[in-house]
């Protein structure tokens, strides 16, 4: 099989190629040295014009908050810079990523988007909601490795999303050897925990104002100052992870506007 053309044209193979090459080979059948697979940012697989060394070099690479939180969960996640290979999936708004009672043989890590985590009832209701955030893993039961181990809940998507998909057999084998690996993925397993109990505690203990207020404010991030920002859930969904009525938490919307403390705009919420 022919190298990658860009590669072949512009003097690098193998270990010399510069980080921001794919690594491919020219006919798309095989990854090459499978250090970077930026592909987008390759013009000789999208059949534009070939760069030369400078602009390679010159080339900013994707950052993935799933490995900004030091996880890696299979050798593609030492280089893929957000953009991997293979594995990752591309979700809309309302996509289903598993269901309660799937088979648990993969586990999914956020590459970008918000999805929802809940539990269905007997009854047909859901209940027991969680926002998950790029950075964070779900799934995770599928690494037990228990025989006919299936999923505990079901994750949809609150707005468009990517999620790499890993099979949990190869993951299990890459924290074998990887202990530093396996000791980020617990950490950030109890941070994730913690997060949920935080919120568990809020429910049970907080008033229904001071919970949406506390919700919001995570969702909106410490970063956003007074901009305007869309909310990844609607107020239905937010009052599933509040344990509120949709009409309970449009109050509570209602009364910290009227305080001058946020701002609201159907969707669009920003702190005043």
């Amino acid at each position: 099989m022919a190298p990658c053309r860009w590669s072949r044209a512009s003097g690098w193979s193998g270990s010399s190629r510069p980080s921001i090459c794919c690594g491919r080979f020219g006919d798309g059948s095989a990854e090459g040295d499978g250090r970077i697979v930026a592909r987008r940012d390759c013009s000789a697989h999208s059949g534009g014009k070939l760069p030369g060394k400078d602009d390679m070099n010159n080339a900013t690479p994707q950052t993935c908050p799933v490995t900004d939180r030091g996880l890696h969960l299979r050798a593609a996640c030492l280089a893929c810079h957000g953009v991997p290979n293979h594995g990752q999936r591309q979700l809309v708004r309302g996509d289903v990523l598993f269901m309660q009672g799937d088979p648990a043989d993969r586990i999914f890590a956020v590459a970008s988007g918000w999805l929802r985590e809940y539990v269905l009832n007997a009854d047909g209701g859901h209940g027991g909601a969680r926002i998950v955030h790029a950075g964070q893993i779900v799934g995770l039961e599928a690494l037990g490795g228990a025989t006919g181990a299936v999923y505990g809940v079901t994750v949809d998507a609150l707005r468009p999303a990517s999620v790499c998909a890993m099979p949990a057999s190869g993951v299990r084998s890459w924290l074998r050897v990887r202990p530093d690996d396996a000791l980020a993925l617990a950490i950030a397993t109890a941070e994730d925990l913690a997060e949920v109990r935080q919120q568990m505690l809020a429910n049970a203990t907080l008033p229904a104002e001071e919970r949406v207020l506390g919700l919001v404010r995570e969702l909106v991030g410490e970063g956003a100052g007074d901009a305007w920002v869309r909310l990844p859930a609607t107020r239905e969904q937010l009052g599933d992870v509040l344990g509120l009525t949709l009409e309970t938490v449009s109050r509570m919307m209602q009364r910290l506007a009227s305080k001058g403390i946020i701002e609201v705009r159907g969707s669009h919420v920003r702190f005043v």
